[in-house]
């Protein structure tokens, strides 16, 4: 499965060990809308630009 921009970021391998498939495309959707100029910016944004470690990233989204 694809992830566009996601997969080309250096820790995607670290995110798909913790997040299943339904939250990597969530994510992937977040990342994708903030590019097609969302004024929003969640912490996929905050992390792929980053802003955040991967290790915040994994804590602020894990059940």
């Amino acid at each position: 499965m694809g992830y566009r921009e996601l997969e080309q970021c250096r820790d995607f391998e670290k995110l798909k060990t913790v997040f299943d498939d339904d939250m990597l495309n969530y994510f992937g959707k977040q990342l994708e809308e903030y590019m097609n100029g969302s004024e929003e910016r969640p912490t996929i944004v905050c992390w792929w630009e980053g802003m955040m470690s991967t290790e915040e990233l994994i804590n602020q989204n894990s059940l």
